[in-house]
């Protein structure tokens, strides 16, 4: 499978392979508990800071992969975490207003990570990732009802499968965008539909040798949008955007500057703009934040902050926009193989992208969510040899 454990996104190397960080062992099963969920605050009485960092129940990997917000003093985020290097457990915490808690969660097989999250309203709430304890490894989706968190049922899909993305539009449609791979191992895109009853496969395409979806997002129930890569008969990576017009889903033309090009996040405000990031590698040089907007006749590569510096490896995973002059992209930067990342966060102003300072200097982002200009919630993992959930909350 494509997606390494403990890391969104995976490095282009310069001749087109990928790097990925080794799973951990599975060894033995264990319970993520926490205290019930408590009521939100008032938008009144919402903290407003910067950096009201989540807690990190296990030793020595916990992660933040995904974030919503409900209200301005409702959110919830979804990942992994582990203890004493057990078994990947998912992991579901709660934003009040003043405090994060965790809230239990199903790890089904004893074993499974969640990679996103997203709500169409405080007692509708979507989480999907990976089971792991399943052979081949399978997607997973689980829900909120406004008590509990519990399994949803995942269609037959046949072979392993894993899911990265979910956009919760209303009560009675949300998708899931992921990746299936067939007995002999090729990959291809994956997407499923819940209509308020049952998650369907929908056909999805998938050009050239392969492909995969990392990111998904809606703005009715016929406009979305769905993001990641396909692969040459190199095995190359090209940017991929597919888009729903209400009735079947189709590739999009869009800019694959360098050799290998990846898009790991999507979010649109209108069926006249969205955002995509990923990453970029051109032969022999470092991997490069990649940004693109769709201005509602095509997709535009827009230079980055972390794009100029030639020096930085760099990445952007996730994407948050509320309006075409409000747009937020998280990823992180380093200058070399050997030096810890930096979380990094970048705004769109209407005209550029430019450089937010964030706490913290070692770690990384993987998602954004925002409600306004004002209230922007970035969530990832910290570095180092214990990394723990990372949660950064703006202005």
């Amino acid at each position: 499978m494509r997606r390494p454990r403990f890391a969104r996104h995976r490095t282009l190397a310069a001749d087109g392979s990928a790097a990925a960080l080794s799973a951990l062992a599975l060894l033995a099963a264990f319970a993520v508990l926490g205290p019930a969920v408590p009521a939100a605050a008032s938008p009144a009485g919402c903290r407003n800071i910067i950096g009201g960092q989540p807690p990190s129940p296990g030793s020595p990997q916990t992660q933040l992969s995904g974030v919503t917000m409900v209200s301005a003093c409702d959110a919830w985020a979804a990942g992994l975490t582990t203890i004493n290097d057990g078994p990947v457990q998912t992991l579901i915490e709660h934003w009040d207003g003043a405090n994060w808690t965790v809230v239990p969660s199903p790890t089904p097989d004893g074993a499974g990570e969640l990679a996103s999250i997203s709500a169409a309203s405080p007692r509708d709430i979507w989480a999907v990732g990976l089971d792991l304890g399943t052979s081949p490894v399978t997607s997973l989706i689980v829900h909120w009802d406004g008590s509990s968190w519990t399994q949803a049922r995942v269609p037959s899909l046949g072979g392993s499968s894993e899911l990265s993305s979910v956009r919760a539009a209303s009560a009675k449609d949300a998708w899931a965008v992921g990746e299936v791979a067939d007995s002999g191992g090729r990959e291809t895109t994956l997407i499923l539909r819940w209509n308020g009853i049952a998650w369907a496969r929908v056909t999805s395409p998938t050009p050239g040798s392969g492909g995969e979806l990392n990111g998904v997002t809606a703005t009715s129930a016929r406009d979305a949008w769905a993001v990641g890569q396909k692969f040459d008969n190199n095995h190359h990576a090209q940017t991929l955007t597919v888009h729903w017009n209400g009735s079947r889903w189709a590739p999009v033309p869009s800019p694959a500057p360098g050799i290998d090009s990846d898009l790991f996040g999507v979010s649109a405000t209108s069926a006249s703009s969205a955002w995509a990031v990923g990453i970029t590698n051109k032969a022999g040089q470092h991997d490069h934040t990649l940004a693109l907007r769709w201005n509602g006749r095509g997709w535009a590569q827009v230079p980055t902050v972390s794009s100029t510096n030639a020096d930085l490896i760099s990445n952007l995973n996730g994407v948050a926009a509320t309006s075409p002059g409000n747009v937020w992209a998280v990823g992180a930067f380093s200058f070399g193989d050997d030096s810890r990342s930096t979380a990094v966060v970048e705004r769109w102003n209407g005209s550029r992208f430019t450089r937010v300072a964030s706490p913290g200097a070692d770690g990384e982002l993987f998602a954004v969510a925002a409600r306004s200009a004002g209230n922007v919630w970035a969530v990832g993992r910290t570095a180092g040899d214990v990394e723990q959930a990372l949660g950064l909350h703006c202005c």
